[in-house]
C-alpha cells in the first residue's frame, strides 16, 4: 500500500475511533456546565499555563472581547482565576484554579479508564503492534512539538 494511502487509512480509523468515543461519552462530560469555547480555555490554560487574556485569545482563536467574557464566565464557576503579572502590573494573567485543574484531571482519567478497559480486550500481539505505533507517534509529536518540525512531513 503506498505511503499516502496508509495515511489516510490511519486518519479514517482515527476519526472512527474519536467519533466511536464520543458517542460512549465518559461521565465527566456528562456533567459539564460548560460551552465549548470554554472548555477550550480550560484546556489551553491546562496545557500552556497562566497567560495573559490577549495570548488566551490568539491560542482559542476568538477575539479579545469574547476571550474576556469566557473567562468572566469560568470564574465566576471557580474554574479560573485573575492574577497580577509577577514583573509588569498593567498585565492580568488568567490561571485555572484548583477546581479546574481538577476538572481537566477527571476529564483525562475518565478516558484513562475507558482505554484501559479497551486494551483489555486486545490479544498480546495487538497490544505489542499497538505500543509500537503509539510509541512512534508520540517521537513523532515530540519532534514536532520541541523540535518545531514541520505538520505535513
Amino acid at each position: 500500500m503506498p505511503r499516502h494511502a496508509d495515511i489516510d487509512a490511519i486518519a479514517a480509523l482515527f476519526r472512527e475511533a474519536l467519533q466511536l468515543q464520543a458517542a460512549a461519552a465518559p461521565e465527566p462530560y456528562l456533567k459539564l456546565d460548560i460551552t465549548l469555547p470554554q472548555l477550550k480555555t480550560v484546556m489551553v490554560l491546562f496545557a500552556k499555563g497562566s497567560m495573559p487574556t490577549s495570548s488566551l485569545a490568539r491560542s482559542t482563536g476568538v477575539s479579545a472581547a469574547v476571550a474576556t467574557g469566557i473567562v468572566d464566565r469560568l470564574e465566576a464557576q471557580a474554574l479560573v482565576c485573575r492574577q497580577a503579572h509577577p514583573t509588569d502590573r498593567r498585565v492580568t494573567l488568567v490561571a485555572l484554579t484548583p477546581g479546574g485543574e481538577q476538572l481537566v484531571e477527571e476529564i483525562r482519567a475518565a478516558g484513562v479508564r475507558r482505554l484501559t478497559a479497551l486494551l483489555k480486550v486486545l490479544s498480546d500481539e495487538q497490544l505489542r503492534d499497538l505500543r509500537s505505533g503509539y510509541a512512534a507517534l508520540v517521537e513523532a509529536l515530540r519532534e514536532h512539538t520541541l523540535g518545531g518540525g514541520r505538520g505535513d512531513a
